[in-house]
């Protein structure tokens, strides 16, 4: 099944953007049991404040905009 891909596409992939909180991974895991497609998700084992900035998001937004512009930096 193509869905409706030209049939010369060797390699089919999406990617999801967004800001946070928005629904990429829940999209993601839909999109892929909908397609029977493997799931690559972006590892945020770096960042110490993910599990906090989703705790309280008002909170923890500061700290959490700071690892993420540090991880532009390097």
């Amino acid at each position: 099944m193509n869905h409706g891909l030209p049939a010369n596409m060797k390699y089919n992939f999406v990617t999801i953007e967004g800001n946070i909180g928005a629904g990429k991974t829940t999209l993601t895991h839909l999109l892929s049991k909908h397609f029977n497609a493997r799931l690559i998700l972006e590892e945020f084992a770096d960042n110490p404040f993910l599990p906090k900035f989703y705790e309280n998001p008002g909170l923890f937004i500061y700290q959490m905009s700071l690892v993420r512009k540090s991880e532009f930096t390097r």
